[in-house]
């Protein structure tokens, strides 16, 4: 059994990689078996009323370099 690493992590894909692997626990395979299975992510986003949050830092401005004689 093997997992693609990109974008997921082993709580999300252990129980899905058992229940699809489980028919062929303890079974003697004459060839390898390739599932493909996508990962089910519910989700939701709320996006609240923008703010305008001020700059209240000042820029600081560069100095030069000192001359070490």
């Amino acid at each position: 059994m093997t997992v693609n690493a990109l974008g997921v992590n082993m709580l999300e894909t252990v129980p899905s990689l058992i229940s699809s692997a489980g028919p062929y626990f303890g079974r003697e395979m004459a060839d390898p078996v390739v599932l493909t299975k996508r990962i089910s992510r519910e989700g939701k986003v709320e996006v609240g009323t923008p703010t305008v949050v001020p700059d209240d830092a000042t820029p600081v401005k560069p100095t030069a370099p000192e001359n070490e004689s």
